[in-house]
């Protein structure tokens, strides 16, 4: 049978190798889009103390210019966000923003869409984090800044980093502390797990220092780096439903209401 135009699209699937050559040619074909990146390298935030592009390039090791081909996700990725943060700075910036950051910005968007992931703020950049209906749910309802934590605990770059997931998950039990009593209210079952996990697994207490006999927790201090790092996956799962459950109870009096009625 013959294909349609929207057959062949749709059916096409993700092919790491055209994709990221194709952002290549975007970047670094003749007066692409490289070439502004290097005129307007001073105006970047993260430029740190490099001279120049050049420069920047050669202390971080970013060779993509020389590296068109490749089937890696993880070099795809990480080639997207390298591009992504110069054209969003390029493209509000009156004196060097040019229409080709717009592009960029649209292209990429497009493409990152396409194999489902997002970009998230952390710090002043822009990262890559895979989608994720449950998380995004429990974002949109959770607390302003919050949100962005709740994804980005799935950046690739904290896979393994302990004291980084650590970071987030403590930031996101301070934000459930203050509507614990509420929480406990609709789910006491949920909550008391959170909070006992939280507080267990070195997470919003030091439980891994002999000297501290009031938290040390022997359990947790011989713990495999791996078989914790899979609790932490499940507390931040749990602090998402948390968020979840606390946009139900905002609306449970209009719920009753309705009932009611």
């Amino acid at each position: 049978m013959r294909r349609t135009f929207a057959d062949i699209l749709n059916g096409a699937g993700v092919d790491v190798f055209a994709e990221y050559h194709s952002l290549h040619m975007l970047v670094f074909q003749r007066y692409g889009f490289y070439s502004d990146m290097e005129e307007c390298f001073e105006w970047m935030p993260f430029s740190g103390t490099a001279y120049n592009l050049r420069d920047f390039n050669e202390r971080n090791q970013f060779d993509f210019e020389h590296a068109e081909y490749t089937e890696d996700l993880d070099d795809l990725l990480l080639f997207c966000e390298y591009v992504y943060n110069f054209a969003v700075r390029l493209n509000v910036l009156e004196d060097c923003g040019t229409r080709k950051a717009s592009g960029i910005v649209r292209h990429i968007n497009a493409l990152a869409d396409k194999i489902g992931y997002r970009f998230v703020h952390d710090g002043e950049l822009w990262i890559l984090v895979p989608r994720n209906d449950k998380i995004e749910a429990a974002a949109e309802v959770a607390p302003e800044g919050v949100g962005n934590d709740l994804f980005r605990y799935d950046y690739r770059g904290y896979k393994g980093d302990l004291d980084g997931k650590r970071k987030i998950l403590a930031s996101l039990a301070s934000a459930l502390e203050p509507p614990r009593a509420e929480l406990s209210k609709a789910a006491k079952a949920l909550t008391s797990d959170y909070f006992y996990l939280v507080n267990n697994l070195n997470i919003r207490h030091n439980n891994i220092d002999p000297a501290d006999s009031g938290k040390y927790n022997d359990w947790v201090a011989q713990m495999p780096p791996g078989e914790l790092e899979g609790w932490y996956d499940t507390v931040r799962d749990m602090s998402a439903a948390a968020f979840l459950l606390l946009e139900y109870l905002d609306k449970k009096d209009g719920i009753d209401e309705t009932k009611q009625r």
